[in-house]
């Protein structure tokens, strides 16, 4: 008995209210990821305290193998039901059975050549901890269609809810599995926790389900655009988990330990600020790429914004990473403190070429990006190869300059491929001044208070630093003083929607107060 078709998938509209979609889904998405990091950082701090660095390492081993196969799982499925103008129940079924049955062969590969690869990097615990992540395969193919339908209909708060739910239950499971000793065991649990429950909510909240069909033609249609989206994916975790392997290769699971923490603080910036953001670009710019005008002003809006709120938190972390560090993960960790301040300064340019891979899949140019991860995952891979040898300094003061190196590069093939002036990078000039007059000063009185250290110091800098900043790029920047304008006006809006309607009753006159 065949699964009877659903209603058909809704076609994409060019000319939506963009600014209400966008915000509506920045603002879920804001909640779910602060929501989420905030108990993960609490786990995060707990959890460093109780679990040795080869554990962190030896997870952060496992789950790069995983994550490459997770993403040959997907195939690139993904963005192009995202970005497709039309689609239809036999091409959403041929996608979500092939990712299925990629799923499952990739699962099998990492199940068999779990003791291989333990042995290549000589530990020999790595092959269990594999052989259970590998499930996480199993679950990506299972709903990375059911995702990829709800980020294309918008809605986005169903996805924040469920990813909510499911992060704080992984950490939950995590928490109570670290107290009771099982060491490696409690994050191997949150990492599956995380993949099964997000699964079941995403089949709960889809209406959508697949029909028994696989058709030959709509898979090449959707592999001559997925293949390069896939691409670009290897490329991309070959460049990060690569990273991974090279670094663990030449000092072990400790010093890969170290290094996972030291670039804790930028994944949590990043988390907490531009991937707010990256989920919900993909589909608004799908439907503004017919309106070149309001693109232009939508993407110069997203990425004055994105500046002016991801400059001020790197300097501030950046200069106080000496104590944040050590005060927070635990004394153990303080070689990590100067690598992560190094390293948090490329925070900046990372967040703004966040949202290059969502214009290229939009335009339906995904071999630009295709072409630009092999360039750039070659110039990392290089570039790790050569300064891990000298030390985890060398390697992020390397990773630094490598990063705004690449950052022109990286807008001139934006401009030339999507037809964006340079006009739309106009409003970052002032917030880049702004935050270097706030790390000046912080600098200042780090330098001018050498006998004491530690939280005072840094609050001290805070509480400097911060004014100077809001008060330079206010100062400097007109964008920012219409973006400050605007969320004054929003909030203030919705005040008065929330407030309830005031009734007065006038008094009666005494003739009417008498009968």
């Amino acid at each position: 008995m065949s699964t009877p078709d659903p209603a058909p998938v809704p076609t994409l509209d060019p000319q939506p209210s963009m600014r209400r979609a966008m915000l509506n889904g920045a603002s879920w998405s804001a909640v779910q990821k602060w929501a989420s990091r905030l108990a993960g950082t609490a786990s995060f701090v707990v959890l460093s305290r109780l679990l040795d660095p080869s554990d962190f390492g030896l997870v952060a081993l496992a789950a790069s193998v995983v994550a490459v196969l997770q993403m040959v799982t997907e195939g690139g499925f993904s963005a192009y039901l995202v970005q497709a103008v039309h689609l239809g129940q036999k091409t959403i079924s041929t996608a979500f059975w092939t990712s299925l049955v990629v799923s499952v062969v990739s699962a099998g590969l990492v199940v068999a050549g779990a003791p291989l690869i333990a042995a290549l990097f000589h530990e020999p615990d790595l092959a269990a901890v594999l052989m259970v992540l590998a499930a996480g395969v199993l679950v990506t193919g299972f709903t990375s269609v059911q995702g990829a339908l709800l980020s294309r209909e918008m809605k986005f708060r169903t996805l924040a809810q469920q990813q909510l739910v499911a992060s704080l239950t992984s950490t939950v499971v995590a928490l109570v599995l670290a107290f009771a000793g099982a060491g490696v065991w409690a994050l191997v649990a949150q990492s599956l926790t995380l993949g099964v429950l997000t699964s079941v909510l995403l089949w709960r909240a889809s209406d959508w389900r697949p029909s028994r069909g696989w058709d030959r033609a709509e898979a090449r249609t959707m592999l001559s655009f997925s293949w390069k989206v896939l691409g670009a994916n290897f490329l991309n975790q070959f460049r990060d988990r690569g990273e991974q392997f090279i670094i663990a290769a030449v000092g072990g699971a400790v010093l890969l330990g170290y290094w996972t923490i030291a670039t804790r603080i930028l994944q949590i910036i990043m988390e907490l600020t531009v991937t707010v953001l990256q989920g919900v670009t993909l589909p608004v710019f799908a439907r503004l790429k017919t309106d070149p005008e309001r693109l232009r002003r939508g993407y110069r809006k997203v990425l004055t914004a994105t500046a002016a709120i991801v400059a001020p938190i790197v300097v501030v972390a950046s200069q106080t990473s000496g104590t944040l560090v050590p005060l927070v993960f635990g004394s153990q960790w303080q070689p990590t403190a100067a690598v992560a301040g190094i390293i948090t300064l490329s925070g900046f340019a990372w967040a703004m070429n966040s949202f290059d891979r969502s214009l290229y899949q939009a335009f339906g140019r995904p071999g630009v990006d295709l072409v630009l991860s092999a360039v750039l995952a070659v110039v990392q891979v290089a570039a790790v190869l050569v300064f891990a040898q000298y030390g985890l300094v060398a390697l992020a003061v390397a990773s630094l300059v490598r990063t705004y190196a690449v950052w022109p590069v990286r807008l001139a093939v934006l401009k030339r491929v999507c037809g964006l002036p340079w006009v739309s990078y106009a409003g970052i000039p002032a917030v880049v001044v702004a935050a270097a007059l706030s790390g000046g000063t912080m600098y200042a009185v780090e330098a001018w208070w050498l006998r004491e250290t530690g939280w005072l110091q840094s609050g001290v800098q805070v509480a400097v630093g911060v004014p100077v900043y809001a008060g330079a790029v206010l100062a400097l920047s007109g964008e920012v003083r219409a973006f400050v304008r605007e969320g004054r006006s929003a909030i203030g809006g919705r005040l008065r929607r929330s407030r309830p309607p005031v009734t007065t009753t006038l008094p009666q006159p005494d003739s009417e107060r008498v009968r």
